[in-house]
């Protein structure tokens, strides 16, 4: 006999369900809903399995109006959230979709903070029914959020912008340096010239560092992709300027010193050259102090140099290596870590026992998996290398660090990219009783990756990290 699941559906007979895929499943739902029949079928089954198969029934019905009460009792008794697709669609087709935004308005932004825009379209070609919505957002308390918004007016709507906002530095008060520099930018490119000499003066006022050089200079910069924007017009209004505004740069200023020097004061730049010529390699300034600088992380290195430089007895410096994720460097009594990424993406990248030299400062950037981006870590220069070192005490470290509850996954001496281990001065450096083994070698690991408890399996990247 033939097998017609629509029209078992339509009958109430239900138990085929559970004999079929998670594709199978998702066809039926399509077929359903684009059914010519489709009520018929929908009152078939939904008072048989709307209690046993809730979640089925919800993807047929969040968005048709004559089951919006069931949909709602759905949602809210076993906890459904729609997806950007589900919601859009409720938004169109049921009021169900304005109760919830109406309802779920303040967690709806922050689920969707990453690309809010379709919200906004939606309250404003709604503008009657959602003037209360526009209102809380013209002075939302989230400050980023308030930045999305008033971004996405002025790109999209700059005559309510101007109605909204005719004075428009009281609602940048304390928001991130980084989203008011995008306002002052997205007014540039909306050639809000006025607007944007208020907002620009403004930043350079209350704001030591921001991102005014790098957006003018390129827009929007991808760290990723390395693609530049070459924005003609930003470049002339750098150039207007140009010592305030690479005086206050948060980023891009070795850019700046390469492609723009002429337009800054030779004073500026000098202050800035003295920390490219610590961190060169060959004769170059190293990459990885770039990819520093993008990231927005060269100051701070600026101000670690200035405090251990101080608190050193040698006052020299000298590169010292690169690994396949690190460029180091002596400077003064301390080495100084350029890092691209670290293999580990644990939540605690390093654990801090007596084998392993700590961190003196450590400064991270992670994407939004926790995987590092850009660092920068000080530590104490250990003169004495472990070259010498016996191979038996290679395996007691290893030992030992297993007795600890660790285990590592990188080599400790002679490895593609150097060694990773060295020696204290004295084992009394480690501030703990030692074994026997470390009170004549003293052996620490001076890399502060790829450490892992043991019973557990690594959150580490892949070989291919380049």
């Amino acid at each position: 006999m033939a097998f017609y699941p629509i029209d078992y559906l339509e009958q109430g007979k239900v138990e085929f369900l559970d004999r079929l895929t998670e594709d199978d499943i998702k066809e039926i739902i399509f077929t359903v809903r684009y059914s010519e029949r489709r009520n018929s079928i929908i009152d078939g089954f939904l008072p048989i399995l709307k209690e046993t198969n809730p979640y089925f029934c919800y993807e047929i019905i969040y968005d048709i109006e004559e089951y919006k009460e069931v949909a709602r009792e759905l949602m809210q008794k076993y906890k459904i959230r729609p997806d950007m697709k589900h919601l859009t669609s409720m938004l169109e087709n049921s009021s169900l979709g304005l109760d919830y935004l109406h309802e779920n308005f303040d967690d709806i932004l922050l689920e969707y903070v990453n690309d809010p825009d379709f919200i906004f379209d939606y309250i404003f070609d709604n503008l009657e029914i959602c003037k209360n919505l526009v209102n809380k957002l013209r002075v939302y308390p989230n400050l980023h959020i308030r930045f999305l918004f008033m971004s996405y007016l002025i790109q999209n709507r700059i005559g309510t912008f101007n109605i909204l906002y005719p004075e428009i530095t009281p609602y940048l008060s304390g928001m991130d340096s980084k989203d008011v520099s995008l306002i002052a930018y997205d007014l540039f490119m909306a050639k809000k010239m006025k607007l944007f000499h208020q907002v620009k003066e403004y930043i350079l006022k209350n704001y030591p560092t921001n991102n005014l050089a790098e957006l003018l200079l390129c827009g929007v910069f991808n760290p990723y992709t390395f693609q530049l924007r070459q924005n003609k017009r930003g470049i002339r209004e750098f150039k207007t300027d140009a010592d305030r505004y690479f005086e206050t740069a948060a980023t891009w200023r070795y850019n700046i010193t390469k492609n723009y020097s002429r337009n800054v004061s030779k004073e500026l730049l000098e202050g800035f050259k003295k920390y490219l010529l610590m961190f060169q390699h060959d004769g170059r300034v190293d990459k990885l102090f770039e990819h520093l600088d993008i990231h927005g992380l060269t100051r701070l290195l600026q101000e670690y140099v200035d405090k251990y430089l101080e608190l050193s007895h040698d006052k020299s410096y000298e590169y010292l290596t690169a690994g396949s994720t690190a460029s180091c460097y002596r400077i003064g009594d301390y080495v100084f870590k350029l890092v691209r990424t670290k293999w580990s993406y644990e939540d605690v990248i390093c654990p801090n026992l007596y084998l392993i030299l700590p961190n003196l400062e450590e400064h991270f950037i992670r994407n939004r998996i926790g995987i590092v981006e850009a660092g920068i870590e000080v530590q104490r220069f250990l003169r004495r290398d472990a070259k010498k070192v016996p191979s038996e005490i290679f395996a007691q470290f290893r030992e030992t660090l297993k007795g600890l509850g660790y285990f590592s996954t990188d080599t400790l001496i002679n490895g593609e990219c150097g060694d990773n281990t060295r020696l204290l001065d004295s084992y009394e450096e480690a501030g703990v009783e030692v074994p026997d083994w470390f009170r004549e070698y003293p052996l620490v690991l001076v890399d502060r990756d790829r450490i892992y408890k043991l019973g557990t399996t690594p959150r580490q990247q892949s070989s291919n990290i380049y």
